[in-house]
């Protein structure tokens, strides 16, 4: 392999490389450094106010950082920065239930079932009170 076919090889990572550069910032109280982007995630590490961190990117509030090695999120708000691409939180999400129509019931009349009545003779025909 010529230096030529070296140089080009090695070129799309040097890229790359180099456009992951982070931009610094600065703690600006105590801040705990999570896993993943929310405070349920596990906890890596705390960091010291007035520590220089590299902040990589932030959204929805959540800020990816390194510092000392060690990488994690922390919240927007606890980092001071300086050229980072911030995208601020969105709105919290309101859930409206769509109107549901109900038809008012109909009223009729009671329908009374009762058993059948005997008209047959009755035991003592001479009673009225049967």
């Amino acid at each position: 392999m010529t230096k030529f076919q070296t140089l080009l090889a090695a070129l799309p990572a040097a890229l790359l490389a180099t456009s992951a550069v982070a931009s610094p910032g600065t703690t600006l109280v105590p801040t705990i450094m999570y896993a993943g982007p929310n405070q349920n995630s596990p906890y890596v590490m705390s960091v010291p106010p007035n520590a220089t961190v590299n902040v990589d990117y932030c959204r929805r509030g959540w800020c990816r950082i390194s510092w000392r090695y060690q990488a994690g999120f922390a919240r927007a708000s606890t980092i001071q920065f300086d050229g980072a691409d911030y995208e601020p939180a969105p709105p919290p999400r309101v859930y409206v239930e769509p109107r549901v129509y109900v038809e008012p019931p109909i009223y009729a009349p009671p329908v009374v079932v009762a058993p059948p009545y005997f008209y047959g003779p009755r035991p003592f025909p001479h009673r009225h009170f049967y």
